[in-house]
């Protein structure tokens, strides 16, 4: 029985600690329909910039909302240079109440060997969500990161 108790207590020691130690949630100052996350297509990891399957350098990505998108708030998503200074393509799309998920792929001139990638939700001019929270998230050129989606 006191073995049982110690492992418990070892146990609860090991978890605490982990579960005080967590980061912060996401910064979203809207609903869940503008709560956005970028991912790979297969919502596997997060955006990728890959020349497969097609051999040309394409980045390929999926936004999507907590819940179903909202009425008439546009979604963007941004590639930059890997400064994250220079805007290479754009694309918004606008939430209709029903879609949660909106897919984007651009295929850079020149074949730059790395982009940086971000996305946001906005009402009146207004950020409420964006993904990564800050700055823009750097993709090398066929390089596989693995992870989560940016939230």
């Amino acid at each position: 029985m006191r073995t049982f108790t110690l492992l418990a207590v070892l146990t609860m020691a090991l978890v605490i600690p982990a579960t005080g130690a967590t980061a912060p949630g996401d910064k979203v100052k809207g609903g869940p329909c503008a709560d956005i996350t970028v991912w790979d297509p297969d919502q596997a990891g997060p955006p990728v910039y890959t020349t497969r399957p097609v051999g040309t350098a394409t980045v390929y990505a999926l936004l999507t909302t907590a819940k179903a998108s909202c009425n008439g708030t546009p979604y963007t998503i941004t590639v930059y240079d890997a400064s994250g200074t220079n805007v290479l393509n754009s694309q918004t799309f606008t939430g209709d109440g029903t879609t949660s998920s909106f897919s984007y792929s651009f295929s850079p001139s020149g074949a730059p060997s790395q982009v940086c990638i971000a996305a946001s939700s906005n009402k009146d001019g207004k950020v409420l969500d964006a993904a990564p929270d800050t700055s823009c998230y750097v993709m090398g050129l066929d390089i596989s990161p693995g992870g989560s989606g940016l939230n």
